[in-house]
């Protein structure tokens, strides 16, 4: 038994694999069910390992699929909010947020504005409809 064949197990599949003196993997899992059946596999196996981080793709995705984000749109709108962007006064500019992504301040701007109406137009009308409000007595 080996360590391939606890990572084929656990339907893992390997986004990295390098050595210098030791080995250093990546690996991606379709579940926590399926790291933990890889994880018994190398304790059953006395194979021996070191887990830097282990961290769930889907925190990132699945906000970004619940308002239809693009991927280029939620890190746009986490990273003005990380940075401050949106606080009163402002903590960084669009032209400091546009640096780190390497693109102009304009492409940057439409991204925040074109994720911010997603997000809007379903927190604020899930139906979707511009014209659909609910009135509420």
């Amino acid at each position: 038994m080996d360590l391939i064949e606890g990572i084929s197990t656990a339907d893992g599949v390997v986004l990295e694999a390098r050595s210098h003196t030791d080995w250093t993997f990546r690996l991606r899992f379709p579940d926590h069910d399926n790291l933990s059946t890889f994880h018994s596999y190398t304790v059953e196996h006395d194979i021996t390992l070191h887990i830097d981080r282990t961290y769930p793709l889907t925190e990132a995705n699945g906000v970004a699929h619940r308002f239809d984000l693009s991927q280029e749109q939620y890190e746009a709108l986490l990273l003005a909010f990380q940075d401050g962007y949106f606080e009163t006064p402002s903590e960084t500019s669009l032209d400091e947020l546009a640096d780190e992504f390497a693109i102009s301040r304009q492409a940057l701007s439409n991204r925040i504005r074109r994720g911010n109406e997603k997000i809007l137009r379903k927190v604020l009308l899930p139906s979707g409809g511009r014209d659909d409000w609910l009135l509420q007595f």
